[in-house]
């Protein structure tokens, strides 16, 4: 693939880190009841009954062990709030408001589903011109389907040269924060400037991958989990061994999915003599759509980085997604696209 997109000006927003509380898991004691009768004060939970999906996700079959380690926990933020944040951030940083597109990416849902986010985004923050949308359902890869979307659209368009995409999560009832052995699932968002004509890191390939998870994964029991997470590895190892074989790799920036599946990964990289990046917060937490971009940044901010590395940001799961997008630096550190 013999690209021109680049990605740049990677802003983060990270809320502080907490201990988990009982209050935030989902469970018999804290189900809302009677939902269906009060709609509209409680969306989510109506909107999973459609879809036929539990609210009361009390994972009957196993015992869910409260982590003694803090996470990023956002108590009075949506997640669209985060987002604005991130967004905010990176808009002050380019000194531009007319991007041509605005991507919206979550893999979490908004409190309330009569608001449109990503509207409210864009009219908070004044991007004026821009076309704002939304990316869901897409798991922690919803950042690399903003990619081909960009690409995509972009090349219909020779006159505005660049994008902002966002990326955000808020994890609230009706969905867990706890989900067997994965890593506790924490609250972040991202955003950085997609663009055509330069940038920091020049986007060399990407590639999307999903697959079915049977049964239900509101129905596994700790079995169920762990045959799943054998799959995940098998598949996201053999994608890596696509990549490897194509393209001349130095680091793995991945998804913090599980303790199990980073010491899958470490075995990996060792024996392809690869280098993989571990960020130094939120170490024990799952940032979802956000993961891979907080820990570019960290790895940016570290200066471990050198011109001409080739990245590979690997975004996996929580489920049956898997996105890599392999970068490329070609511009320093304090690279600021559009300043």
């Amino acid at each position: 693939m013999n690209s021109n997109i680049f990605i740049s000006n990677i802003t983060t927003y990270v809320p502080n880190s907490r201990k988990i509380q009982k209050n935030n898991l989902i469970n018999q004691e804290n189900i809302i009841k009677k939902f269906e009768s009060q709609k509209r004060k409680f969306p989510l939970y109506s909107l999973n009954k459609e879809y036929g999906l539990d609210n009361n996700y009390d994972g009957t079959n196993l015992q869910f062990i409260l982590p003694n380690n803090s996470l990023p926990i956002s108590l009075n933020e949506t997640s669209s709030d985060l987002a604005l944040e991130a967004t905010k951030k990176l808009v002050g940083k380019t000194s531009k408001r007319d991007p041509l597109y605005f991507a919206y990416c979550h893999d979490t849902n908004e409190p309330s589903i009569y608001l449109t986010p990503a509207l409210k985004v864009k009219k908070k923050l004044k991007l004026k011109g821009s076309i704002p949308f939304s990316i869901s359902h897409q798991g922690s890869a919803a950042f690399t389907s903003s990619i081909f979307l960009l690409d995509t659209l972009h090349k219909q368009n020779s006159k505005k040269t660049f994008s902002i995409i966002t990326t955000t999560d808020q994890v609230c009832p009706p969905h867990p924060r706890i989900f067997f052995n994965a890593y506790p699932k924490g609250d972040s968002s991202a955003s950085c400037i997609f663009s055509k004509d330069n940038g920091q890191y020049r986007i060399i390939d990407y590639t999307l991958h999903s697959f079915s998870a049977t049964p239900t994964p509101l129905r596994w029991s700790i079995t169920d989990y762990n045959l799943f997470e054998e799959k995940l590895i098998s598949i996201t190892s053999k994608l890596l061994d696509e990549f490897i074989n194509t393209h001349a790799i130095k680091w793995i920036i991945a998804q913090n999915l599980s303790e199990y599946f980073i010491e899958a990964l470490e075995m990996y990289t060792q024996k392809n003599e690869l280098k993989l990046f571990k960020r130094t917060i939120a170490t024990s937490s799952n940032l979802l759509t956000s993961d891979c971009l907080v820990s570019l940044e960290q790895a940016e901010q570290t200066g471990v980085l050198d011109a001409n590395d080739n990245i590979l940001l690997l975004q996996v799961g929580p489920l049956s997604h898997i996105g890599l997008l392999l970068l490329k630096k070609e511009r320093a550190d304090n690279f600021v696209y559009l300043k």
